[in-house]
């Protein structure tokens, strides 16, 4: 347990490297102790090495197989690795046996299991079934609020005016809770992408023409084939209790409206509804949040609401990076009068954007905030606030040969590597918007190299084996531990 706390003081400082040095060590001394396998991968998860998180995740799960926070850790751990199908293996071991599992987790309004096979389909482009759980999260919690108008009459009756006050307050901050900001967020990002580009509505727009049409061929055929199987399994069974059960369990999963239903939606109308509720409270949500339903508000033309999300979200989150790039958008589209259409409420708009980037009333001076957002940016180390003024000098002046100087003076600074923010997720959407936008520069290629030594086991750079390939693997070695362990006895016994 000494060498438990020294990996977490290490894993505190950021010293990934070290943390994993020092649990392995620990894991060598007490092999079956569980909480130091869920520790190294958590540490492997930190570094970017997803599969081999789920792996070593596995691994503690197998020593205590009737645990179930073990189990729902594995599978949260396969899910992040984007291995759906072992995660939906894995939960099922506690699912009721009879019916569908999935259908089962629905019931019984498993959030956390929703929101991450969802965000694990966001991230295979599949836009249908990530919307589908999305929605299903959504429904839990209209479903907590309409369950509420029987409690209000028990309260009444019984007279529990205590508890009914606290189901009150629980009922004003219930769509600001973590898990349905994730679902909101979830479903946004989609609404926004497939509105900006909708030939990608099937996951397929990032292939060249050739190759898509290859693949929604090889899509249609499975269809095809799905549909002659259940089919078949229906005319097996001339007694019909075969045909029952599948009835069943076909009825089970219509509960849940198929993933085409979800994208033939008005994705704008759809986003309406989904912050409607949401939008009275930005000062509870998380920043992020708050300048998706910014955006979402500018793309509608809603100009007042925008402003008004993006102060509130301000105030609480003063200089963070989601909102100061949303408020860049909003205040370069709104200082050119006659480029957005503003209505009666143009003056108190303006005086609010002129107040947020600190000009002078009447005037709203975009540039001069993000050439100061920047600077605080790099004099704070900020990983995140140097890659929303980088994305914001690129949003008002791609093609100007200072912004080029001023993106490369920011991401090359040494110093920023030992900052705050460093972080996988946060790499990796720098890198991406580099390689997007400047992938012949120097400094690109300069951040690539600092980012690959700085997180050498993250998947975007480690050979990409899967899990079931890393799972094998570690069952050889576990098997070939257990024979020299079993010779080793023999030997000693002779």
């Amino acid at each position: 347990w000494a060498l438990y706390l020294q990996t977490h003081l290490l894993e505190v400082t950021g010293d990934l490297d070290g943390a994993l040095r020092v649990i392995d060590e620990a894991i060598a001394h007490t092999p079956t102790a569980i909480d130091m396998h869920g520790r190294r991968a958590r540490i492997l998860k930190k570094q970017g090495a997803l599969t081999s998180a789920a792996v070593t995740m596995d691994e503690a799960r197998q020593l205590d197989l009737q645990d179930r926070y073990l189990n729902n850790k594995a599978t949260k751990y396969f899910m992040r690795a984007d291995e759906v199908d072992l995660a939906m293996s894995t939960i099922a071991m506690f699912t009721k046996h009879e019916g569908d599992p999935q259908q089962t987790l629905y019931e019984l309004q498993c959030n956390w299991y929703e929101l991450e096979l969802a965000e694990a389909y966001a991230r295979r482009r599949q836009w249908g079934l990530a919307l589908r759980k999305f929605y299903a999260v959504r429904k839990h919690f209209l479903d907590y609020t309409d369950d509420m108008f029987d409690f209000n009459g028990y309260c009444m009756r019984k007279t529990t005016l205590r508890a009914y006050f606290d189901s009150i307050e629980m009922l004003d901050n219930s769509f600001s809770h973590k898990f349905y900001q994730r679902a909101l967020r979830g479903a946004l990002k989609i609404f926004l992408y497939l509105l900006e580009f909708p030939e990608d509505i099937d996951g397929l727009g990032h292939l060249n023409p050739a190759d898509r049409k290859k693949e929604r061929a090889k899509r249609k055929k499975a269809v095809e084939k799905k549909k002659i199987e259940e089919k078949k399994l229906e005319e097996e069974d001339e007694e019909g209790e075969a045909t029952k059960k599948e009835d069943q369990k076909k009825a089970k999963r219509d509960a849940e409206p198929d993933e085409e239903v979800f994208l033939a939606k008005d994705f704008l109308a759809e986003a309406v509804q989904w912050i409607a509720v949401a939008s009275k409270r930005i000062d509870l949500l998380d920043a992020e949040t708050a300048s998706l339903i910014v955006d979402l508000n500018v793309r509608r033309g809603e100009f007042a609401a925008a402003t008004k999300a993006v102060r509130e979200g301000l105030q609480k989150h003063p200089h963070n990076h989601h909102l100061v790039y949303s408020l860049v958008r909003l205040a370069n589209k709104v200082k050119t009068p006659g480029k957005a259409k503003l209505g009666p409420s143009a003056p108190e708009i303006r005086d609010t954007l002129s107040a947020l980037v600190g000009s002078p009333t009447g005037t709203i001076d975009v540039e001069a905030f993000v050439t100061a957002y920047a600077t605080r940016a790099a004099e704070g180390k900020s990983l995140p606030q140097v890659l929303s003024a980088i994305r914001s000098k690129v949003f008002l002046d791609k093609a100007s040969p200072a912004t080029t100087a001023a993106v490369g003076s920011l991401v090359s600074e040494a110093a920023l590597w030992q900052g705050r923010g460093v972080t996988v997720p946060v790499v990796l959407e720098t890198l991406k918007f580099l390689t997007t936008t400047y992938p012949e520069e120097a400094f690109t290629a300069s951040f690539k190299a600092a980012a690959r030594e700085k997180f050498p086991q993250a998947a975007v750079y480690a050979p990409l084996n899967t899990v079931a390939e890393l799972l094998s693997v570690s069952s050889l070695a576990a098997a070939t531990s257990a024979s020299t362990d079993a010779a080793h006895k023999d030997e000693t016994a002779k």
